[in-house]
């Protein structure tokens, strides 16, 4: 895992992005690629924008190249290779063009402000649309600790493999490993399994398993991240159907909007 990619754009969760990418190149001695879209205001055919529509998207222009510009002045001074992407239309298929040969995905969770994109979709539009997983990262976030501790939210399903596979140049970091299971699974591969599969490469990791007793799985997993002073969370993204957990919720749902800590997501 050597090629990072950023989401970079003009909104609340640029900075913490921005961080996190920096922090993960630096510690897998990559490279970082910057990809800067600008999203236009859509105009109806035939409708006329007027001078105040025009002069808004003028300033939001503006507002793009400005953060576009200060950020290249500050990688000139971080000490990391880079490179520059511009490109232009909606977030999540522009982002996807430009990562076939990214090895993970910088993006962000939820921010509460009323003018910034709907990250959570862009998030899980990224997530389910590449192969690739995505380092998603919360708008409070000023960087991240990858020799530190990692939790892995394990349920033996297909998402939650992926997940595992995709992040062991990651975990080869941390100087502890947990894997954390809600012991309400039914099928799928056992946590043993998990932790025989980390040790394959090298990584030693525990094994902690509850009984929910009918708590929210995603508050449990919160909780236990908590408890060890966990740096992030690895955790399989929609390992049910996504209408499904978007109509009725669902354990990625509420990990994205209410996880204070990154997340590596992958479907």
């Amino acid at each position: 895992m050597k090629n990072v990619l950023l989401m970079v754009h003009a909104d609340a969760g640029l900075e913490g992005r921005f961080q996190a990418a920096l922090d993960l190149t630096r510690a897998l001695s990559g490279h970082l690629t910057c990809v800067d879209v600008f999203v236009p205001q859509i105009v109806p055919d035939g409708f006329y924008m007027g001078l105040d529509s025009a002069s808004a998207m003028v300033a939001q222009c503006a507002v793009d190249y400005d953060h576009g510009a200060a950020l290249k002045h500050r990688l000139e001074h971080e000490g990391v290779p880079w490179d520059w992407i511009d490109a232009t239309g909606g977030l999540p298929p522009r982002i996807t063009d430009e990562a076939g040969l990214a090895d993970v995905i910088v993006s962000s969770l939820p921010a509460n402000h009323l003018f910034d994109p709907d990250l959570p979709r862009v998030t899980t539009n990224l997530a389910l649309a590449n192969n690739q997983p995505v380092l998603a990262v919360p708008v409070s976030s000023r960087g991240i600790t990858w020799c530190g501790r990692a939790l892995i939210a394990w349920d033996g399903s297909p998402a939650a493999m992926a997940a595992l596979r995709a992040s062991v140049p990651m975990l080869a970091l941390a100087s502890d490993v947990e894997l954390f299971e809600v012991d309400d699974r039914t099928a799928g591969a056992t946590a043993e399994a998990a932790a025989q599969y980390l040790s394959r490469h090298g990584i030693v990791s525990t094994i902690e398993r509850i009984h929910s007793l009918h708590r929210p799985t995603a508050e449990l997993i919160l909780g236990r991240a908590k408890a060890i002073a966990a740096d992030y969370i690895v955790i399989g993204a929609y390992g049910h159907n996504r209408t499904r957990e978007l109509f009725f919720g669902g354990v990625t749902r509420s990990m994205m909007h209410t996880s204070p800590l990154p997340l590596v997501l992958a479907h």
